[in-house]
């Protein structure tokens, strides 16, 4: 009895021996278990491994994701500034060839992304909204200075080609006189050498006749001066004049095109001018769109003045849009004008101009 027993008890220890060596095993070599680093001394706990696991992961995603992410936001921010810039500048001069259609690209939301990648979207957007303010200014200045070289070469095109249709006609005028000239020199000569080849027949010589007489010439009455006085002067013939050239009008500048209004956001703390340009409608001349609509038109005669070319102050009557924060004048004519905007102009709600703004305006007329 005692031996059976005895066999049964080492038996049964040695199966619980080989089953704890077995979980180890396992435990070790395929889930890296907590448990084995405890009784080992590599780790506290559960929670203390997987913080340790977290904080690595976030700090992975922020320096291994910085670079990247800044490279995508500048290619982003500066394919939607050209698209933003090409857009604003359709509006503004009514130039569809110019228009572009703005395309974003969709952005998952966060709450579906893990952990990591939320660190990540983070850190690229936080970059994104940095970089698109560098980017976009730079951008949006080349497209408006592109447009302004267009519409330069546009200007300068009809006068290249008449002054060289003018050059080709005087080099053709030149070139026909060479050609007669040329053509009169082996003329001369074979002439020339005609007369030299011919012999001359001898003329017999002949007694000369006798030179008649020659009548003395009559000198002819003197005119009477009173007869003389009398009669008219013939009209000098008149040459018909020439019609005059019509006069070009005057185009506008580069300078009369850049924006000279503030182009970044503004608080809504202030007042500020969008837009200083030509009015679309046909009724109006120059148009001044601001971020709030105006205390009233009266406020804006009070503090907006606008000179010509020449310096000289332009009475304004201004007039209300559909937009209310959009003012218009009366029709003015073809001309640069300068839009002079004091501090002291306030909206509705009493925001005063966040500066004092001056810049040029075009009036190109219909």
């Amino acid at each position: 009895m005692r031996g059976g027993a005895l066999g049964a008890l080492l038996t049964l220890i040695a199966v619980v021996i080989v089953a704890v060596v077995v979980f180890l095993a396992v435990d070790v070599f395929l889930f890296d278990s907590a448990t084995v680093k405890r009784v080992r001394g590599d780790s506290g706990s559960l929670f203390s491994a997987q913080q340790q696991a977290d904080t690595f992961s976030a700090a992975d995603a922020v320096r291994i994701g910085r670079e990247e992410a800044e490279r995508v936001a500048a290619m982003t921010a500066r394919e939607i500034a050209g698209q933003v810039a090409r857009q604003e500048i359709a509006q503004r001069t009514g130039d569809v060839s110019t228009a572009a259609t703005l395309r974003l690209a969709e952005a998952p939301a966060l709450s579906e992304l893990s952990g990591t990648e939320q660190l990540a979207a983070r850190e690229a957007k936080r970059v994104a909204q940095r970089i698109a303010r560098e980017v976009a200014a730079e951008v949006a200045t080349d497209e408006l200075m592109a447009y302004v070289d267009s519409l330069t070469q546009q200007a300068a095109d009809p006068l290249a080609v008449a002054a060289a249709e003018q050059q080709a006609e005087s080099e053709g005028a030149a070139d026909n006189g060479d050609v007669a000239s040329d053509a009169a020199v082996p003329a001369a000569e074979s002439a020339a050498t005609t007369s030299q080849a011919t012999p001359v027949a001898p003329v017999d010589p002949k007694p000369a006749a006798p030179k008649p007489d020659r009548p003395k010439p009559q000198l002819a009455p003197r005119p009477d001066p009173q007869s003389t006085a009398s009669k008219p002067a013939p009209p000098k013939p008149t040459t018909a004049s020439r019609p005059a050239a019509p006069e070009a009008k005057p185009q506008p500048s580069a300078v009369d095109l850049k924006p000279w209004w503030p182009t970044a956001a503004v608080g809504e703390q202030v007042l500020s001018l969008r837009f200083a340009g030509e009015a679309q409608a046909d009724n109006a001349g120059l148009a001044l769109l601001f971020t709030a609509p105006p205390a009233s038109l009266e406020a804006v005669a009070d503090h907006v003045r606008v000179l010509d070319d020449n310096g000289q102050v332009v009475e304004i009557e201004w007039s209300s849009a559909r937009n209310p924060a959009l003012v218009q004048s009366q029709p003015l004519s073809v001309g640069r004008y300068v839009v002079i905007i004091d501090k002291a102009l306030t909206d509705r709600d009493g925001r005063q101009m966040m500066r004092k703004l001056e810049g040029p305006v075009f009036i190109r007329g219909r």
